[in-house]
């Protein structure tokens, strides 16, 4: 199953993406028979980091659909190896961690982006819940660290871009779920 460029929905076929494509397109070149505005879609899957357990990846979308500015779209999947399945924060780190990682999580955010430990995220121009910092699960794993993946919009204007945070793992080994994937990585 594709998703389709449009819309949340699900599309069978990539014909049945392209056709999607060309009649939006064929349907904006109607309502503004005078733009000169390329359109292009670019999607594509990279592998950020494997070893023998698990593997991460990262599908990113890139598009120009008519408007002020081209978008990109990132998400990241960690997969199991010997399962095939998408492991989650859950499946590797203990009960009750969300808001110890949030606090460390934080400290390496502020950082990142130059913010004093008390400088207020929505004066300095970032959109979190009730103005507190919170991960998303938007996660890869690596050999350098637990990655967080914000894209443009998510967090603050696009002007912005996306944020790619990256928490090293020595900084979370105490939340590692004993006998998860990220353990068995620590130790190799």
């Amino acid at each position: 199953m594709l998703v389709s460029i449009f819309s949340e929905d699900k599309i069978d076929s990539f014909d049945e993406l392209i056709r999607s494509f060309f009649d939006e397109y064929r349907q904006f070149k109607t309502d503004i028979p005078d733009s000169y505005q390329e359109w292009f879609i670019e999607r594509s899957a990279i592998v950020k980091f494997y070893n023998n357990d698990f593997i991460s990846l990262d599908f990113s979308e890139n598009t120009y659909l008519g408007g002020a500015h081209p978008n990109h779209y990132t998400q990241f999947t960690v997969l199991e190896l010997n399962t095939g399945n998408e492991v989650t924060l859950e499946d590797i780190i203990i009960d009750g961690y969300k808001p110890i990682l949030n606090k460390i999580a934080e400290k390496e955010f502020r950082k990142l982006n130059e913010l004093g430990e008390h400088e207020d995220l929505d004066e300095a121009g970032f959109w979190f819940d009730d103005n507190k910092f919170s991960i998303n699960d938007n996660f890869a794993l690596g050999d350098n660290g637990l990655t967080f993946y914000y894209n443009s919009y998510e967090i603050t204007a696009y002007a912005f871009g996306p944020t790619e945070l990256i928490i090293p793992l020595a900084e979370i080994s105490e939340l590692m779920k004993e006998g998860g994937v990220l353990a068995e990585f620590m130790k190799q």
